[in-house]
């Protein structure tokens, strides 16, 4: 069935935001340009999967006050995220907004109109939580969760804890590769990790660390595949930042179903691996 041109405009307006302004007019990281795929997707599953409507016949004019608060409201009820992620996601739709109408008054008025007044209704006093470090304890109770047996259990399991013995960042952990991971004479694993301004530095991770990464490795048969990535997402050979953000909500919200007594109530972030209680 042939677009009409409203439809079209919508479909033309968002590839062109996602190929030419994000990253060359705004010359946003890659990782930036994942997490607001995310947040389409999401929205695009909403529509799709709940609103019932055929994302390769979306307008503008679909985008209305009801259907954009029914998408909100199912993050944070269906989906279990939290109000802060919401409001993330909804960064992610109002800059689309901004940039459509721009070049399209009419088209992204209202929809742009419609994100502001959730905002200003739900989500304009949401403010980020003081962060929340791990206890040796709390580290413990994490680790226990991942099921192993599972091949999405096991990688979130190696995930963790190498992130907790080396005390790197999502992004660090997402590029790392095969040919960065070296061992020395006593057997422990040395990583090199690309941090901030594209600078090396080389960590050394614990005897249960080098282990588990040892045997992901070799479970994924990559040990002689040097730009192969060490950890994967479900559709992807490298996991994003946003993949890694998933599986802490995850777990952090089982860790505090089962003890709730000790536990924070605030966030816990892949960035808290870099602390201890």
């Amino acid at each position: 069935m042939k677009m009409n041109k409203a439809e079209y405009e919508f479909v033309s307006l968002l590839g062109k935001f996602f190929t030419d302004y994000l990253p060359i007019s705004v010359n946003a990281s890659p990782n930036s340009i994942e997490s607001y795929k995310c947040a389409f997707r999401l929205l695009f599953n909403y529509l799709n999967d709940v609103a019932e409507i055929d994302t390769g016949r979306i307008t503008f004019e679909m985008l209305n006050f009801d259907l954009l608060t029914g998408f909100f409201d199912w993050l944070i009820i269906n989906r279990k995220n939290s109000r802060i992620t919401a409001k993330q996601r909804m960064g992610a739709l109002s800059s689309f907004a901004e940039y459509a109408q721009n070049r399209n008054l009419e088209a992204g008025y209202v929809f742009r109109n419609n994100l502001e007044r959730i905002y200003k209704k739900s989500f304009r006093r949401v403010k980020g939580k003081q962060r929340c470090t791990f206890t040796r304890q709390e580290l413990e109770i994490l680790f226990s969760l991942p099921d192993p047996s599972d091949k999405i259990g096991w990688r979130d399991l190696v995930l963790l804890v190498v992130m907790y013995a080396c005390g790197a960042r999502a992004q660090e952990i997402c590029d790392l590769t095969v040919k960065d991971v070296a061992y020395d004479i006593n057997g422990y694993a040395i990583l090199t990790l690309i941090g901030k301004g594209e600078k090396p530095r080389r960590v050394k991770i614990t005897t249960d660390a080098t282990e588990l990464l040892r045997k992901h490795i070799a479970y994924r048969k990559i040990g002689d595949l040097p730009n192969r990535h060490i950890f994967s997402s479900q559709r992807n050979e490298q996991i994003s930042v946003s993949c890694i953000e998933e599986i802490y909500e995850k777990y952090g919200k089982m860790a505090k179903d089962a003890h709730p007594d000790k536990f924070c109530a605030g966030r816990y972030t892949p960035h808290v691996m870099r602390y201890l209680n």
